[in-house]
C-alpha cells in the first residue's frame, strides 16, 4: 500500500473498532456481499482442514471468516494496518495476524498451501509493487499450492460506487456539518447554563446554520434508496443521531458531544481515504494480465482472466485472478 493511503486505512480500521463512532460504517461496502461469500465458501469447501492459508491485505477478515467457518485450522492474515489486525484477532483469536507490507512478508519459502486476497493486494501501489507482491506470493507458496485473488476492476461497478461516495463525503465537507453541529451543541449548553438572551440568540443562530448545512444532505437522501445505498444509510444515521444528541444535549457534557462529533468526522474522512485508494487501486485488463503473466513466468499454471459480476449489475465488479 502506498504511503499516501496507508494512514487513511489505519484511521479507517481504528474507526471500525472505536466505540465513539458507534461503528456507523460497519457493513458499509461489500464485505458481506452474498456473491463474494458464496465464491469463497465454494473455494474453501474442498480444501483439507489442515491446509495452510494466508490472506494478503486481510483487513478485518471478511475472507478469513469463511475459511474459519469451513473449520480450516491454519489461518493467517497479513495487513499493513495494525488496527485492522487488532479487529481481526479480536473477532477470531485462533487466526494469526501479522502486520507487514504485502510485498515483503516474514514467511519462509514454500510455507502456504493457498494464498487468497479480496480487494487487498492491489493496494500495494503501482505496477512494480503489484508485481513484487505476486512474486512474494509465489515465493511462499508450496509447489502444489494455489493462488485465488479478487481484485478491483477499472471502470467497474465498485469504482463507480466509490466515486459516488466520494462525491457525498465532499458534500459533507463543503457543508461544514461537523464543525457547525459541534458549535450548536456547545451553544445550546451555554444558553441553558447562563439563561442569557445573548447566549440564547447564539444557540438559535447556530441551529439555523446547522439546518442550512443539513439541507443538501436531506435533499440527497430523499432521492436515494436506503435499502440499496449503504452510504446513504450512513448519512441517515449521521443526521438522525446528531439530531437526537442535540435534542438531549442536557444529558451530556460538552466534551461528550465534542468527542462524538470528532469521532464521526474521523470515521467519515477515513472512509473517504478508503474510497480514494479503491479508485487508485483498480486494475485495467492489462494490469491484471501482467499479474497472471508473473505467475506463468514462475512456472505456475493460471486460469484465464475472468470478470466477476453481481446480479443485475451490467458493469463487472472485479477480476478473478487464479492459478490452477
Amino acid at each position: 500500500m502506498t504511503n499516501h493511503h496507508s494512514q487513511d486505512w489505519n484511521n479507517y480500521w481504528q474507526g471500525r473498532s472505536a466505540s465513539e463512532g458507534g461503528n456507523a460504517l460497519t457493513g458499509v461496502g461489500i464485505e458481506n456481499n452474498a456473491v463474494l461469500s458464496s465464491f469463497w465458501q465454494k473455494t474453501f469447501k474442498p480444501l483439507p482442514q489442515t491446509a495452510r492459508l494466508v490472506d494478503f491485505a486481510c483487513g478485518a477478515g471478511s475472507v478469513l471468516k469463511h475459511a474459519h467457518n469451513a473449520n480450516m485450522k491454519n489461518l493467517t492474515g497479513i495487513d499493513i494496518s495494525g488496527s485492522a489486525i487488532d479487529v481481526l484477532t479480536d473477532k477470531y483469536p485462533s487466526i494469526k495476524g501479522v502486520v507487514c507490507p504485502v510485498d515483503r512478508t516474514p514467511f519462509n519459502d514454500r510455507e502456504f498451501d493457498i494464498i487468497v486476497s479480496q480487494f487487498g493486494f492491489e493496494y500495494a501501489g503501482g505496477k512494480n509493487q503489484r508485481i513484487n507482491t505476486t512474486k512474494e506470493m509465489v515465493r511462499i507458496l508450496k509447489p502444489s499450492g494455489k493462488i485465488v485473488l479478487i481484485a478491483h476492476i477499472k471502470n467497474g461497478a465498485i469504482m463507480r460506487d466509490c466515486q459516488t461516495s466520494l462525491d457525498q463525503i465532499n458534500m459533507i465537507a463543503k457543508s461544514q456539518f461537523f464543525k457547525i453541529a459541534q458549535s450548536t451543541f456547545i451553544a445550546s449548553h451555554n444558553a441553558n447554563n447562563t439563561k442569557s438572551a445573548h447566549d440564547k440568540n447564539k444557540a438559535e443562530s447556530t441551529m439555523k446554520r446547522l439546518n442550512q448545512a443539513s439541507k443538501p444532505l436531506l435533499d440527497w437522501l430523499k432521492e436515494e434508496n436506503l435499502e440499496k445505498n449503504d452510504f446513504a444509510k450512513f448519512i441517515y444515521y449521521l443526521l438522525q443521531s446528531s439530531n437526537k444528541l442535540l435534542q438531549n444535549y442536557h444529558k451530556y457534557t460538552p466534551s461528550d458531544g465534542k468527542a462524538w462529533f470528532d469521532g464521526m468526522e474521523r470515521e467519515t474522512f477515513a472512509y473517504k481515504g478508503r474510497m480514494s485508494s479503491m479508485i487508485d487501486a483498480a486494475l485495467s485488463q492489462q494490469d491484471a494480465q501482467a499479474l497472471l503473466d508473473t505467475f506463468e513466468t514462475a512456472g505456475l499454471t493460471s486460469n484465464p482472466l475472468e470478470k466477476l459480476h453481481f446480479p443485475q449489475e451490467r458493469a463487472p465488479i472485479a477480476w478473478k485472478i487464479q492459478t490452477a
